[in-house]
């Protein structure tokens, strides 16, 4: 005898599919992305997937390392195997004008370094390749004009060097002869106006007693 266990586990006969006018279509509702829904010839049927989704969400980060001094950026993700990038590498993708502290409105030219104006608390260009052409414009300048005074002085102590022999209290006097002066009228010739050596008689020098 059957039971009623067995009567109603008992399998029925399927229709071919190939039968069946029947539709069936899977997607993500457009209102909601994480509504997974299924539409069919005999209704339909929706699914909210973000429980899932939280479910399965892992915790990843993504930070400076190492902390006390980061020299690379690291990336702790599913696997549990850190990934990291190199301070360096980073630097190969960053470009120097756009930074955050730099004056987006001057463009950079050739010769021009970046300095800090505290008014505006930004970095602006300056052309250094100019300043430093001038400044050594000016150096050869200076140094052409030190030389020619070199020179200058080189003449005037020239000039204005002592003639051997006389007297250490003489003082710089303009001629071509000696003129000397004695009261005493001994031919000393420790008073005067030198101007070569007294050792030495040159035509018209004078003498005064």
């Amino acid at each position: 005898m059957t039971t009623i266990d067995g009567f109603y586990n008992k399998e029925c006969k399927q229709i071919d599919a190939l039968c069946v006018n029947a539709f069936f279509e899977l997607g993500l509702s457009e209102e909601n992305p994480t509504e997974l829904f299924l539409d069919n010839s005999w209704g339909k049927v929706s699914v909210d997937l973000e429980p899932a989704i939280k479910a399965g969400e892992t915790k990843t980060v993504l930070k400076l390392s190492p902390e006390n001094n980061p020299e690379y950026l690291e990336y702790d993700g599913e696997s549990g195997i850190p990934q990291c990038i190199h301070g360096d590498d980073l630097s190969r993708i960053i470009s120097m004008t756009k930074l955050k502290d730099v004056d987006q409105n001057i463009s950079i030219s050739d010769g021009d370094v970046y300095m800090y104006d505290e008014t505006t608390n930004t970095f602006k260009p300056f052309d250094l390749k100019t300043f430093v052409t001038n400044a050594n414009s000016a150096i050869t300048n200076l140094q052409n004009q030190v030389s020619n005074l070199q020179n200058v002085v080189t003449e005037i102590q020239n000039l204005v060097r002592k003639p051997s022999g006389i007297p250490e209290d003489a003082v710089i006097a303009w001629g071509n002869r000696n003129i000397y002066a004695d009261y005493t009228n001994a031919s000393k010739r420790d008073h005067g106006i030198f101007t070569h050596d007294t050792g030495t008689t040159l035509s018209d020098d004078q003498y005064f007693a």
